[in-house]
């Protein structure tokens, strides 16, 4: 038998044992945040302030404030 015949023939018949079918399967995921993560960021003064120590005094609960907003933002992006 010719070499390259035989060697031709043995390639398509190994070929003919590696063929596999992949399957591939798609599911819907819908991904909610909670909704202690949706809730509203709540302003916690709606009057400007009367004096300036007063001022001082709100800067920490304004502080606060904008740091559990800023939680609640990040939670929702390490969520998706």
């Amino acid at each position: 038998m010719n070499p390259v015949i035989a060697s031709l023939s043995l390639i398509l018949m190994l070929s003919g044992c590696t063929t596999t079918k992949t399957i591939v399967e798609y599911k819907e995921v819908i991904k909610k945040p909670p909704e202690a993560l949706m809730t509203e960021c709540i302003s916690p003064f709606n009057e400007r302030p009367k004096t300036y120590g007063e001022a001082v005094e709100r800067d920490e609960v304004w502080h606060n404030s904008y740091k559990l907003c800023a939680k609640k933002i990040e939670g929702i992006r390490q969520l998706y």
